[in-house]
């Protein structure tokens, strides 16, 4: 990820002034909340296009405990 690239400089500009080392808990925070809403996010575009794939089905070929398990996983 970009920031985490910067945030490699900036520890790296650190350490060639000898200065202390940074945390950065601002930027392990953010990752950590980017890292959850990436799997929020998968978990909502895997469903968006299983219905998009349930409405092209014919109603007389729904399989309904399929249906239920595919959306209960």
């Amino acid at each position: 990820m970009a920031l985490n690239h910067r945030k490699d400089d900036y520890v790296m500009s650190e350490i060639l002034f000898n200065l202390p080392i940074s945390k950065y808990p601002a930027l392990i925070q953010m990752e950590e909340l980017n890292e959850i809403y990436t799997r929020i996010y998968a978990i909502y575009e895997n469903h968006s296009e299983r219905v998009k794939d349930w409405s092209m089905i014919s109603w007389a070929k729904l399989d309904v405990s399929g249906l239920k398990v595919e959306a209960d996983e």
